[in-house]
């Protein structure tokens, strides 16, 4: 039984060059715009995130996480992951507000979650994609994988933009689960709790 040719799709995206997938961002940061115009003349106007049921009007929540995706050893990219199986790491942001993704990057399965330059780079592409009246009030939304100084600070500035009418919050952290109540009620127990702050720059 001889082999199957290439699907169509998949030949075309071998095909990408770095030059041709810029062109396919540019295109659907434009579809974006025009679908978010449509959005924004409802009635009910562009969807807003609410929290404890009152909305956040006018903030942009970008939600990012890693996911690990099993793959054959063969497969191009693929590794050893840090749950003992082969395959890639793929990082996802997505817009709360309308439940889209806005960018994705997939790397090798040993890629950490804890990578500065993966995690800053996710939140980034997102930005790319918003029409310029979402970008200015943004929360963004990473586990706690995903924390550290140098993802914090291009966010606390807005990306580098110097305007005020620029305001980028982040949260970040992860749920808590029987274990880490566990581990806050030892530390009760023992007092074992310790001041402790952060200042930019540190």
């Amino acid at each position: 039984m001889g082999s199957f040719p290439h699907p169509t799709a998949w030949r075309a995206l071998k095909e990408l060059d770095e030059l041709a997938r810029a062109r396919a961002e540019r295109a659907r940061a434009t579809i974006r715009r025009r679908v978010y115009a449509l959005f924004r003349k409802r009635p009910e106007g562009f969807p807003e995130v609410e929290v404890e049921g009152v909305p956040l009007a006018g903030w942009t929540v970008i939600d990012s996480d890693g996911t690990l995706i099993p793959a054959l050893s063969e497969k191009e990219g693929a590794h050893g992951t840090y749950k003992g199986f082969l395959g890639h790491h793929i990082f996802v942001a997505t817009c709360n507000n309308t439940g889209e993704q806005l960018a994705a990057t997939l790397h090798p399965g040993n890629v950490s979650a804890n990578d500065a330059a993966v995690n800053i780079g996710i939140p980034a592409r997102a930005v790319a994609q918003l029409p310029w009246w979402r970008r200015q009030k943004i929360l963004f939304r990473v586990d706690g994988a995903g924390f550290s100084h140098q993802l914090i600070d291009p966010i606390a500035s807005a990306g580098g933009r110097k305007s005020p009418t620029f305001r980028w919050e982040y949260s970040i952290g992860w749920a808590v689960t029987a274990r880490e109540q566990a581990a806050i009620e030892i530390c009760d127990e023992k007092n074992l709790w310790q001041p402790a702050g952060w200042r930019r720059g540190q």
